[in-house]
């Protein structure tokens, strides 16, 4: 082999593993743990993520993420102590005239509420240019709670 075959062979090396690495490094749990570390296992799952950016640069996503409909305080708690900034609790009403005025007109993953349920919200801006973190904690019917995590940097 000559000079050219080697160099070739290394840059393809490279370069596959670099993909391989991205794939891994991309994965949905990945990002919200190096993002926004919520401790995922018994019940609490990622069920639905929309990432915006480049793989190794991720300028946004969207992720629904179940948690305890029975305990959905303990997730009110967790992310009350981790931002240090307690959020608000929204009546139904309250929660539709907030979310029309949100979401309508854009493609962003959107809650389903359950009628007369109560809504959690906490916006939360990171200081000097960095990361901007709304989650919303839903009742989606009688058996499923959700927090949906916006995030941006």
């Amino acid at each position: 082999m000559n000079k050219k075959v080697i160099i070739m062979i290394v840059i393809l090396i490279a370069v596959i593993g670099a993909g391989i690495f991205g794939i891994y490094y991309d994965r949905d749990e990945a990002l919200l743990e190096r993002t926004q570390p919520i401790p995922l296992g018994d019940g609490v799952e990622i069920v639905e993520m929309h990432k915006h950016g480049f793989i190794f640069h991720r300028s946004a996503y969207e992720a629904k993420i179940s948690i305890s409909h029975d305990h959905p305080e303990l997730a009110v708690d967790y992310l009350t102590s981790l931002y240090d900034f307690e959020g608000d609790f929204m009546m139904y009403p309250d929660y539709v005239v907030f979310s029309k005025d949100i979401f309508d007109g854009t493609n962003i993953m959107q809650p389903t509420v359950e009628d007369g349920t109560n809504v959690w919200v906490q916006g939360v801006g990171e200081e000097n240019g960095g990361a901007s973190v709304v989650n919303i904690i839903v009742s989606e019917d009688s058996s499923h709670a959700y927090l949906y995590v916006y995030y941006h940097a």
